[in-house]
């Protein structure tokens, strides 16, 4: 068979879904590259992996919403996976923000590992409202998408936040 390019590879999917397997791994490996390309830079390669993972399964889930009248199939893939990136580094960053790895992980010196606090015990020691804000948070709402679902004024998210940060280092070392 002749080797296609992933728009002429797409169509012909649509018409012979045999084509599956060719399809599937010439995405894999455009996809692979977009991520590769846009992670250059990156100093978490550890994260790379995650992000073509995620990246391959949000195209997957997302073939549906193509429309071949707007844009070329690779114009398409390459806007969702570089969407999916920032999402992902968002989340990522949002995690990095609570200081789940530099903080909350390493053990209190008057502690020891074993009396380490995981992020779930922390934040079952948080009131209802303090829990939900955190899990929000950690999902990667904006502090003005969260000023407005509590129904605060304009930076009240980010106070918030730096108080639970606090809050939340004091419980893990019993402060």
């Amino acid at each position: 068979m002749l080797k296609m390019n992933l728009n002429d590879l797409h169509t012909a999917y649509l018409r012979d879904p045999l084509l599956v397997d060719e399809f599937s791994n010439s995405l894999v490996n455009f996809i692979t590259s977009i991520v590769k390309s846009e992670c250059r830079n990156s100093s978490s390669y550890r994260h790379l992996e995650d992000v073509i993972g995620e990246s391959i399964l949000e195209v997957w889930e997302a073939l549906g919403s193509f429309k071949p009248e707007r844009s070329q199939f690779t114009t398409w893939v390459n806007m969702v996976v570089r969407r999916n990136i920032v999402d992902v580094y968002r989340k990522y960053n949002k995690r990095q923000e609570l200081s789940i790895v530099p903080d909350f992980s390493i053990p209190h010196q008057e502690k020891g590992p074993s009396d380490k606090l995981t992020l779930d015990r922390l934040v079952g020691y948080l009131n209802d409202e303090d829990k939900s804000f955190v899990l929000m948070k950690l999902k990667g709402l904006s502090e003005l998408e969260l000023d407005t679902f509590f129904n605060r004024r304009e930076g009240w998210a980010n106070d918030k936040w730096r108080y639970l940060k606090i809050k939340l280092h004091a419980l893990n070392y019993g402060f």
